[in-house]
């Protein structure tokens, strides 16, 4: 059964593969990229993808309320954007604490 999936993060890594793997199986992907552009190769896979920054609650609002209007029954939303910093535990302060937490929690909230 073919579904319509939105993918927060689809230009990453684990994206990339999602993307491929959702695409093969016949799914209508919208996909959200946070810097950068997909691949040439996942390019054709995807019906809309936009550029916006998670970060920004009116853009991501804007972002999302356009994809409804254009695709009113979406599915599932896989939301892969995010990331991590290297480092040590014992070196790890509430600055970095805080920017890993906006980035992995609130680009998803």
């Amino acid at each position: 059964m073919n579904r319509t999936i939105l993918i927060t993060g689809a230009n990453g890594n684990l994206g990339y593969d999602v993307v491929s793997v959702l695409a093969a199986e016949g799914h209508t992907l919208l996909t959200i990229t946070g810097g950068g552009d997909l691949s040439e190769e996942q390019k054709p896979k995807v019906v809309y993808t936009e550029e916006v920054n998670l970060f920004d609650e009116t853009a991501s609002t804007a972002c999302v309320n356009k994809m409804i209007a254009d695709y009113p029954n979406v599915d599932a939303a896989i939301l892969l954007a995010g990331g991590y910093d290297s480092g040590a535990f014992d070196a790890t302060d509430e600055e970095k604490l805080d920017k890993l937490f906006a980035l992995n929690f609130k680009t998803a909230w």
